[in-house]
């Protein structure tokens, strides 16, 4: 293994902290780090810590793109759904996968499917003969186009037993202080609540300055936290940016130096057409991030015109609740995948794709949308390359707060570059 460098002191004095609250089992506590400050190398340094070689450790994220990146440097890194949360499937499905596996033993011919799967079977207009051909539930259900959240298939979450240990969940800026079930009693989304009964104490990682949950409180309040505040990459316009973001200062007025050729800030008349032009926003994954639904929907047709048949290639976002694949693992709302050859495909499933799908293209809730044009809460979890952030969007009405947090989460979603529309 690589040894790592030394930490600064203050980074050194945040992981004396919270591997001392770690040892005495504290519930929850908050490691809030800004860009730039060296919040996955004081992560590394906890996960090699002499002093919790008897603790289990789990390194999540809040959503699928998170956990990619921070796997980069802790390997074990994975969702926070599917380090606490078991999928449960219903009686249709467990016998589907009965079948399957029996006809691994005994043959397709001397397997007989259950009532329940034939009734299934004339419900979709699939012979017996189709569905023993397959070789595994999931390839049935990929092949005929049925989501693996289909209610037929997928019955509900629930919080995995007690692990102990300590978890760190990165992006917790996302995370709600409770689960949100639905009008069933069905676990939606995974809340702080969720995760403390699975482990002996919760590490919230994150940037306190970013936006909150849409539905419920921050999970960053009422808690010990730690904080780093020195920029270590403070050379880096697009962190000078976020800096000038983070401290309150009025956007439109940010100049960007000589040097700094990654950001642009334009009025809205003199925003180049290239910009509205769909292949050059897939080719460089461009992402407008507006305030408004409204606005969101009109730069789409803008892009696409009025064709809602998705095309191989464009940006696909699921809005709707989380999907499982077969790993366990899960599809994160508001995830972006791409679309190609009718299906949907994201990190971790793929699924059939119809336009009426699209809500930019319909009066009536839809769980997907394109890609071109999302809101700043529906970025949360995700980066891009570059992003246009909309600021003449953000209504008068916005509290100062909720302006400089919209913000700021904007443009910690670019990669390379930003350009500022005022």
């Amino acid at each position: 293994m690589t040894e790592l460098t030394s930490p600064s002191i203050e980074q050194q004095n945040a992981i004396d902290a919270i591997v001392s609250c770690i040892l005495d089992k504290k519930p929850a506590l908050a490691f809030i780090a800004p860009a730039g400050c060296g919040k996955t190398f004081c992560l590394k340094h906890i996960a090699e810590d002499e002093r919790l070689e008897e603790i289990p450790m789990t390194f999540t994220a809040t959503t699928n793109k998170a956990a990619g990146i921070i796997k980069e440097d802790l390997p074990t890194a994975m969702t926070l759904h599917k380090a606490i949360s078991l999928y449960v499937a219903t009686e249709l499905s467990d016998e589907m996968d009965k079948f399957y596996d029996s006809k691994m033993l005994r043959g397709a011919e001397e397997t007989v499917p259950e009532k329940i799967i034939l009734d299934f079977l004339s419900e979709i207009g699939v012979s017996v003969k189709s569905f023993k051909k397959e070789s595994s539930t999931e390839k049935f259900l990929g092949n005929n186009k049925i989501s693996s959240y289909d209610h037929r298939i997928f019955d509900r979450y629930v919080t995995g037993e007690y692990q102990g240990g300590v978890c760190f969940i990165d992006e917790s800026s996302m995370l709600p202080t409770k689960g949100q079930v639905d009008d069933q009693g069905k676990l939606k989304a995974i809340g702080l609540n969720n995760a403390m009964k699975v482990f002996d104490t919760v590490v919230l990682v994150g940037d306190d300055s970013q936006l909150p949950p849409i539905n419920g409180t921050s999970s960053f309040e009422g808690l010990d936290t730690f904080r780093l505040t020195e920029n270590h990459r403070s050379d880096q316009s697009l962190l000078r940016l976020l800096d000038y973001a983070r401290n309150g200062q009025p956007l439109e007025m940010f100049v960007p130096r000589e040097d700094e050729k990654t950001i642009r800030v334009y009025q809205e008349y003199l925003v180049p057409d290239s910009m509205y032009d769909m292949d050059t926003m897939i080719e460089h994954n461009i992402t407008h991030i507006v305030y408004r639904n409204a606005t969101r929907k009109s730069i789409t047709r803008r892009i696409r015109g009025n064709d809602s048949q998705p095309l191989d290639g464009e940006p696909v976002v699921y809005k709707g609740a989380n999907i499982d694949d077969e790993d366990g693992d899960c599809i994160s709302k508001n995830e972006t995948g791409v679309y190609i050859d009718g299906y949907g495909e994201w990190k971790n499933h793929k699924q059939y794709v119809n336009k009426r799908h699209f809500d930019e293209y319909s009066d009536n809730y839809c769980y997907l949308q394109f890609g071109y044009a999302i809101t700043c809460h529906i970025s949360q979890g995700s980066s891009f390359d570059y992003v246009i952030i909309h600021v003449n969007d953000i209504p008068g009405m916005v509290d100062s707060e909720t302006e400089r947090k919209w913000i700021y989460t904007s443009i910690s979603r670019a990669r390379k570059g930003v350009i500022i529309i005022k």
